[in-house]
C-alpha cells in the first residue's frame, strides 16, 4: 500500500499535467498494492481533475484508487 497526495494524483490522471510522465514512471516502480489517500485529498483531486478533464477524468481517478474511510 502506498500513500499518495493530491499533486501526484492529479498528475497521474491528467495526461496534460507537466509532471504526468515523471509521476507515471515513479508509480511503475512502486511495490504492487493499492494507492491510499485521505478523503480530503481525494475530494481535492476530484475537483482538479474535473476542471481539466470532466467526468471522464473523475472516472479514471475512481478506477485508479482504493479509498479507505478512516
Amino acid at each position: 500500500m502506498t500513500l499518495i497526495d493530491t499533486g501526484p494524483l492529479v498528475a497521474l490522471i491528467d495526461k496534460n499535467d507537466p509532471n504526468h510522465a515523471r509521476v507515471l514512471a515513479c508509480a511503475r516502480t512502486l511495490p504492487p498494492g493499492p494507492l491510499l489517500t485521505t478523503l480530503f485529498c481525494f475530494t481535492e483531486t476530484m475537483y482538479f481533475v474535473w476542471k481539466e478533464g470532466g467526468h471522464n477524468a473523475q472516472q479514471r481517478l475512481w478506477d485508479t484508487l482504493c479509498v479507505y474511510n478512516m
